[in-house]
Formats: C-alpha cells, sequence, structure tokens
C-alpha cells in the first residue's frame, strides 16, 4: 500500500508530537499565571503606605478589595497598637470613593482570571488529543494572549494610580508620608507576564509545525 495512501487512514500518522507537547505546555505558564492573579486580587498587599506623626505611626495596606491598617500610639512603655480591615467598599464609604483606576484594574483582572481558565482547558484538552486538529495551538494562543491583554491592561491601570498616590504626596505636609508597592502589585505583573508567555509557546507551536 502507498505510504501516502497508508498515512490517509492511519490515524497515528497525522499525530505531530512537537505541537502536542508544545500546546500542553503552554498550560503550565498559563497555570501558574492563573494562580498568581487569583493570589494577588486576594492579597492586601498592592499598596503600603506609612503615616507618621509626632506621636503616632499607622500603616495602611491596600488590596483590590480589602484594606488592613494598623496604627501605633503613644510611643514607648504606653505605646497602643490596633489594627483593623475592611473591604475597600467599606473603607470608601467613610473615607474617599475608590478610584475609576482601581476600579479598572480589579475588573480587568477578574476578567483575565475567567479568561485564563478555558485556555488552560484548551491547551491540556487539545494537548492530550491523539488527531491533533490544524488550528488547536492557535485557539489556545488567542484565548491566552486576550487574558494577556486584559491582565496588562488592568496593571497598567493601577500603575498609573500608584503613580497618582506617589506624586499626590504634599513635601510639606507636618506628617511623613511614604507609598511603594507591594507584594500583590508584583505579582499580578509576574501574573501577566507568564500569560503572555503562554500566548507565545502556542502561537509558537502553531507557526513552527
Amino acid at each position: 500500500m502507498p505510504t501516502d495512501f497508508s498515512n490517509r487512514f492511519n490515524s497515528t500518522a497525522p499525530v505531530r508530537w512537537s505541537l502536542l507537547v508544545a500546546v500542553f505546555l503552554s498550560s503550565v505558564p498559563g497555570f501558574v499565571a492563573f494562580c498568581l492573579l487569583i493570589t494577588s486580587v486576594v492579597l492586601d498587599r498592592w499598596i503600603r503606605k506609612v503615616i507618621a506623626a509626632q506621636n503616632s505611626v499607622q500603616f495602611q495596606s491596600f488590596g483590590l478589595f480589602f484594606v488592613c491598617k494598623t496604627t501605633i500610639a503613644n510611643f514607648g512603655e504606653n505605646a497602643l497598637e490596633t489594627t483593623s480591615c475592611q473591604t475597600r467598599e467599606e473603607e470608601a464609604a467613610a473615607a474617599v470613593a475608590i478610584d475609576p483606576l482601581e476600579q479598572a484594574a480589579r475588573s480587568l483582572l477578574i476578567i483575565a482570571i475567567i479568561i485564563l481558565v478555558p485556555g488552560i482547558v484548551a491547551g491540556i484538552f487539545f494537548g492530550l488529543r491523539r488527531n491533533v486538529r490544524k488550528y488547536s495551538a492557535l485557539i489556545t494562543g488567542v484565548i491566552y494572549l486576550v487574558a494577556a491583554l486584559c491582565g496588562l491592561s488592568g496593571m497598567a491601570s493601577y500603575s498609573v494610580f500608584l503613580t497618582n498616590q506617589v506624586s499626590g504626596i504634599d513635601p510639606n505636609s507636618d506628617q511623613y508620608n511614604r507609598v511603594e508597592s507591594g507584594l500583590a502589585f508584583t505579582l499580578g505583573w509576574f501574573g501577566t507576564g507568564l500569560a503572555f508567555l503562554a500566548s507565545f509557546t502556542a502561537f509558537t507551536s502553531h507557526f513552527i509545525n
């Protein structure tokens, strides 16, 4: 039987193992990105603020959905430390409303997390299939790319918000003020980068096969 004719009806012939492995492996950075973005959204470590007055100092830790404040008053033996945590909505109702840039970051990062799920499933599904569809890797790559772009937009929005917070400090204030990014902010950027890596891996496997 001619080789071409045999391959046409042999289900094992069209299997391209390099594509199988590449599509499956794209789910690894995709899954790690999913975990990092969820962790960053849950943590209250996006922005850390330190406000020091003459007799007290307050440490504020802002997340996308929660804020915790630790106040130390009356330095010395009579020092009193109090800690309170609440949701951003509760904090906004009593103080300053949530910034639109924060709202955009929250929405876009949640959308990115949701989109990553079908990307991971598609990568595993197509990666484990014996007969590979022509555009399986391309489909997976597009899903990851959309998730990565949503994550990038969300992180960019929060980066602008963070810059505004830093530039908004009054240098002539009697209080000492410091604003810096936290662990969750860093995790968000790492997660977004890994989402792009997952997309790149899937696209590469499509074009090289």
